[in-house]
């Protein structure tokens, strides 16, 4: 399926070709088995240009949580107070216009989010 796809940056010399990327925001409390869950379903999901894991947990994954492999940047932020408001936040690590946000136990097919960003 080709998605358009548009970006921020400067399109000078690329007229005929536009990007659009998006960066995903999932916001996590202590459940590393959703989370990693979550983060495996975005594995090769098009057009993803980084994923933020918001950690609103004082309590960090213990020495066995092992992060999944995805296809592109991932970063977390460890908040240091828990709310849901966190995920809001004008975090630097965002570099796009667009966010998808979502939650560590909701999935969302590649179709959906896609369609979302149409």
């Amino acid at each position: 399926m080709h998605v358009p796809v548009f970006s921020s940056t400067s399109l000078e010399g690329h007229e005929d070709r536009c990007f659009f990327f998006f960066s995903v925001i999932i916001q996590t409390y202590d459940r590393p088995d959703g989370l990693k869950k979550a983060l495996l379903d975005l594995v090769d999901l098009p057009n993803v240009d980084k994923i933020l894991v918001i950690w609103n947990s004082q309590v960090v994954p213990d020495g066995n949580f092992r992060w999944p492999d995805v296809h592109v940047p991932l970063q977390v932020v460890h908040s240091s107070v828990n709310s849901m408001n966190n995920r809001f936040l004008p975090y630097t690590q965002i570099e796009t216009e667009a966010i998808f946000l979502i939650d560590d136990d909701l999935i969302i097919s590649h179709e959906k989010i896609i369609a979302a960003f149409r």
